[in-house]
């Protein structure tokens, strides 16, 4: 039987340190708090260019995540011409596919990357690995957002008492056969 500890382990995306990096990117979501982390990093020089992804939301009629961050970075100083906008995609691995074309048409083939995400979504870093070869490290800053149910933060030490726990102990199961033998090295991931 697996603990809620080992399932805490295997979803964690954290890694020890940020780095300077190609670009990051915020994962789609409709959460405000990626959008604060991409606008620290962008403006201390960590990030050149920030990648926002997400289409039309599920939940919320009429409001396309990608299109709503980057409005948001615009407000905090972000100039257009350092944003990549990807608002098609409905899911984690649409996310990763639909903007790793438009990231390699802009960048080139970038080798670091910096994954702004909610701390259990490991596998938004496996498929950004398997959706650009030419990717070598991965920093994250990870956040936790709250339940869409008790409206509690998804922290690591809460998360099983939250209606999301089904959901996560679901991605575990997944996990085996989505991760590319990924580990951490000089503070971020990295392919063994």
């Amino acid at each position: 039987m697996t603990t809620d500890a080992a399932i805490t382990r295997a979803l964690d995306a954290a890694t020890p340190a940020e780095g300077p990096a190609d670009f990051a990117i915020v994962f789609g979501n409709r959460q405000a708090d990626p959008v604060v982390h991409a606008a620290r990093l962008y403006h201390s020089g960590l990030v050149p260019a920030i990648v926002l992804t997400g289409g039309e939301s599920r939940t919320l009629a009429g409001h396309n995540e990608a299109r709503a961050h980057a409005a948001a970075l615009r407000e905090a100083g972000v100039p257009d011409t350092d944003l990549v906008i990807e608002d098609r995609s409905q899911n984690t691995v649409d996310n990763a596919l639909f903007a790793a074309p438009l990231i390699a048409a802009r960048l080139g083939a970038p080798t670091t990357a910096t994954a702004i995400l909610r701390w259990y979504h490991f596998r938004a870093v496996v498929h950004l690995f398997q959706a650009m070869p030419s990717l070598r490290r991965v920093h994250t800053v990870c956040y936790d957002h709250p339940d869409h149910v008790t409206g509690e933060p998804v922290s690591r030490a809460g998360w099983p008492r939250t209606a999301r726990a089904a959901k996560l102990a679901l991605e575990y199961r997944y996990l085996p056969w989505l991760e590319p033998q990924l580990t951490i090295s000089d503070g971020g991931w990295v392919r063994k």
